[in-house]
């Protein structure tokens, strides 16, 4: 179950920091 937990929560945290990144600039 963690390890399809694992690459989920990094997709999602990518994207959050993706739009965090847009949202600076």
């Amino acid at each position: 179950m963690s390890d399809c937990v694992s690459p989920l929560s990094m997709i999602i945290i990518s994207a959050i920091a993706d739009i965090n990144i847009k949202n600076f600039i």
